[in-house]
C-alpha cells in the first residue's frame, strides 16, 4: 500500500517495543518497594503488630487518689465547708501527696497518659482553685459562718443589742404598750388638727416591724417598730399657719411625755444654708418646701416622733414636685400636706419576754 507523500511510516507487526502496558506497571512505588521488602532473598517478612502497653499500678494509683480528693474538695465547698477547710495544714499535705503520685506516674513510661490525666485533674480540682471558689461564693451569699469562731457564732446569737443592760429592755415599755401610746397620741393630734383647720386624714401607711440588729452581726429578739405613718389630704401655705401645726402638735407631745419638738429645718438646728436648700428647699423657712420636726421621750424610752409639713407651692426648680409624685406612684401617699410618724427601736414583745429572758441565762442572765 503506497501512502501520500509526508505521511508518517506504518507501525510495524505487533506495534512498537514497549507500547503495550500491563495494569501491574501502574502499581505504586509503595506497593513495589513493599514487595521488595518481603522478597529479599525469598524471605517474606510479616509485618510486626504494636503492642499495646498497659498502665503501671503508679498511674492507676494516680488518677485514684486525684479524682477522689478532687470529688472530696467539689463535697466540701457543696455543704458550705468553705476556704477555711481548704487552706487548713493537712488539706495542704494531702494536696501536695497528690500532687507528687501524679508527678511520678507521668515521668514513668508505662504510666504516662494516666498521670497525665491525674496530673491535668490535680491542677484543676485543687484546695486554691475549689477554695477561691468558695471564698467568692461566699462573698456572693453573704454567707460566712465557716470562717467565724465558736465565741462569734456564741456572740452573734446574743438575743439583747450591745452595751445596752438587758434590765433596760425589760423595764422600759413593751411593743405592745409602745403601740397603744403611740396611738393614742396620734389620734389626739389628729383630732385637734382637724378640729382647728377641717384637716381630711388619708388612709395610713400599715405598721411594719423589722428584726433589731444586736450590735454582734446577728439579730435580737427586739424589733424596730415604724408607727402607722398619717397623713393629710390637704397642706398650709402660710407662716402663721405652720406655725399654728407645730405648736398644736408640740402641746401633745410634750402632756405625753416627749420633748418640745426642734425644727430641724431651721438655721437655728446649727445646719449650713447649703443644706437646708437642698433638703428643704431654702435656708429661709418661710420659703421652704418641706418643714420637719423632731421628738423623743424625756425618760430615755426608745422611740422618735416626726411632724413634718409639705407645701409644694414653694418648690420653684420642680425637684420636690417630682419627688412627692415618685411617692404617690409608690405608696399612694398624698402629694402634699401634714406627716406624722414614729419609730420605736429594739422594742420586746410581750409574748416573747419569758424566751428572752431564758435566752439571756448563757450570756449573765438578764
Amino acid at each position: 500500500m503506497s501512502l501520500p507523500d509526508g505521511a508518517p511510516p506504518v507501525p510495524p507487526p505487533g506495534g512498537y517495543r514497549g507500547a503495550t502496558r500491563t495494569m501491574s506497571s501502574w502499581r505504586s512505588a509503595d506497593e513495589a518497594a513493599a514487595r521488595e521488602a518481603r522478597d529479599v532473598e525469598g524471605v517474606t517478612v510479616t509485618p510486626r503488630k504494636r503492642e499495646r502497653v498497659r498502665p503501671n499500678w503508679l498511674s492507676i494509683a494516680a488518677l485514684s487518689v486525684s479524682a477522689l480528693f478532687a470529688v472530696v474538695l467539689v463535697l466540701l465547698a457543696f455543704f458550705g465547708q468553705g476556704s477555711s477547710q481548704f487552706y487548713g495544714i493537712n488539706m495542704l499535705a494531702i494536696q501536695m501527696v497528690v500532687l507528687g503520685l501524679a508527678i511520678a506516674a507521668f515521668a514513668t513510661k508505662r504510666g504516662r497518659a494516666l498521670g497525665a490525666g491525674a496530673l491535668v485533674l490535680a491542677l484543676l480540682v485543687n484546695s486554691f482553685t475549689v477554695g477561691g471558689f468558695s471564698a467568692v461564693n461566699a462573698a456572693a451569699t453573704g454567707n460566712y459562718d465557716e470562717k467565724k469562731s465558736a465565741d462569734q457564732k456564741f456572740w452573734e446569737a446574743y438575743p439583747g443589742i450591745k452595751d445596752v443592760d438587758p434590765q433596760v429592755i425589760l423595764d422600759q415599755p413593751s411593743l405592745e404598750d409602745t403601740r397603744d401610746n403611740v396611738d393614742a397620741m396620734m389620734a389626739e393630734i389628729r383630732t385637734a388638727l382637724t378640729d382647728e383647720f377641717g384637716f381630711k386624714w388619708a388612709t395610713p401607711v400599715p405598721e411594719s416591724l423589722t428584726p433589731a440588729r444586736n450590735g454582734y452581726g446577728g439579730e435580737a429578739m427586739l424589733v424596730d417598730y415604724n408607727a402607722e405613718e398619717w397623713y393629710t389630704t390637704s397642706t398650709v401655705t402660710s407662716m402663721t399657719d405652720k406655725k399654728r401645726v407645730m405648736s398644736i402638735v408640740s402641746g401633745v407631745l410634750v402632756k405625753n411625755g416627749m420633748w418640745t419638738p426642734s425644727a430641724i429645718n431651721e438655721p437655728s438646728a446649727g445646719i449650713e444654708d447649703d443644706y437646708l436648700t437642698k433638703f428643704f428647699g431654702s435656708a429661709d423657712p418661710a420659703t421652704q418646701v418641706e418643714w420637719s420636726w423632731y421628738s423623743a421621750y424625756l425618760d430615755g424610752e426608745p422611740g422618735d416622733f416626726w411632724a413634718g409639713i409639705i407645701d409644694l407651692s414653694k418648690d420653684t426648680t420642680g425637684d420636690f414636685a417630682a419627688k412627692q409624685d415618685a411617692l404617690v406612684a409608690q405608696y399612694g401617699t398624698p402629694r402634699e400636706g401634714i406627716t406624722l410618724t414614729f419609730r420605736g427601736k429594739g422594742l420586746l414583745s410581750d409574748q416573747i419576754r419569758g424566751s428572752f429572758i431564758q435566752a439571756m441565762a448563757p450570756y449573765g442572765g438578764a
